[in-house]
């Protein structure tokens, strides 16, 4: 029987078939065109108008009770909302705690960060982190530098170490570079080791072990024996695994890693780089040269003045701005980019002012 059976018109009709009902009180039957009631109530109405009021009354009183259950459930529906966004307010200025799994996914976050960006540890003090992380997540309480120090320095360390071992152990053979330089910052100098391998998958690895403090006050190739020696155990890496070591042409790094017992190779940068040194400090020409420019350089490195008045020159002719870069010798490259600087500026410095910028004879 289809839906339309349980409305209130079915109390005087009969469903004679799909599409005729009969009046229960005068026993006509009536086609119910598109199965509709429209002919039934139109019966009632013209016919029976007692009963029509009787059907319009109950019509009523269900279209009342129906709307004061929707308007009741509405009301329960926004209260519940009301109660759900309260306590969502609630929950966005509560606190978490320390140890919970939200605060703590956060604090591996910021620490992979600082570790992944080389970042120093008192960026998570910083003014504009501070608001950028209580902005983004109101109820994370921010550590402090000394927290992420040791969560770094200790947790996070040792689960990366743990995969490093793992996969090291996983080469057949590894070969190494180290070097030596001093930093300019602390005031230490350090020993670099790095790992190159090839996995299974033939995949290439990089994987630097440590740059290690030299506290050795002499750079003997017994101590950098000692100190490579100690990196490598630290690493659980026996020399029989180690194809070869790359190192700079020092002798002390030479001897260092002979006593060590490992093949060893000189740098191919690094020896073109002393070649090309050593050549051009044949050439007097050159040397003159480079001189000059140097000292050029280094005037306009302490005089805003000069610098200014090359800015002027270059922004009236609608040339491109060039900066004047000092030659330094343990920075590669820096002589040949000082001399192009120069080579591309050496119209423009015609045009200087003799009092601002004086050439060297």
């Amino acid at each position: 029987m289809s839906k339309s059976v349980y409305s209130e018109i079915w109390t005087y009709f009969t469903l004679c078939d799909a599409e005729r009902a009969r009046c229960k009180i005068c026993t006509n039957e009536y086609f119910r065109k598109r199965r509709t009631t429209t002919a039934m109530r139109n019966h009632l109405k013209s016919m029976h108008t007692n009963e029509f009021a009787e059907l319009e009354k109950c019509e009523k009183e269900k279209k009342d009770a129906l709307s004061i259950i929707a308007t009741s459930f509405q009301k329960s529906v926004k209260s519940e909302i009301k109660q759900m966004l309260f306590q969502e307010r609630v929950d966005k200025t509560k606190q978490w705690d320390n140890k919970s799994v939200k605060s703590l996914a956060v604090d591996k976050s910021i620490s992979e960060m600082i570790a992944l960006e080389d970042l120093p540890f008192s960026f998570v003090e910083s003014a504009g982190f501070v608001r950028l992380v209580k902005h983004l997540c109101p109820s994370y309480n921010l550590k402090s530098r000394q927290y992420f120090t040791s969560f770094i320095c200790d947790e996070l360390y040792d689960k990366v170490s743990q995969k490093i071992l793992e996969l090291l152990k996983a080469f057949e053979k590894m070969s190494f570079t180290s070097d030596i330089w001093s930093d300019s910052c602390s005031g230490v100098s350090l020993l670099s080791l790095t790992c190159h391998g090839i996995t299974e998958d033939f995949e290439r690895k990089m994987i630097v072990l440590k740059a290690s403090v030299f506290n050795e006050s002499r750079h003997t190739g017994e101590n950098i024996a000692c100190k490579l020696e100690g990196l490598l155990s630290s690493w659980e890496i026996p020399k029989e695994k180690v194809k070869c070591l790359v190192r700079d042409a020092g002798s002390n790094m030479k001897k260092g890693v002979t006593l060590l017992n490992i093949e060893h190779i000189d740098c191919a940068s690094h020896k073109i780089q002393n070649i090309l040194k050593e050549g051009l400090k044949a050439q007097e020409t050159v040397v003159i040269a480079i001189t000059k420019c140097k000292k050029m350089a280094t005037h306009f490195h302490h005089s805003n003045t000069a610098q200014d008045e090359l800015k002027a020159i270059q922004k009236r002719l609608n040339q491109t701005p060039l900066k004047i870069l000092q030659e330094c010798t343990t920075r590669w490259n820096s002589t040949f980019i000082c001399l192009s600087v120069f080579c591309k500026s050496k119209s423009l410095c015609v045009y200087m002012r003799p009092q601002i910028i004086k050439f060297p004879n």
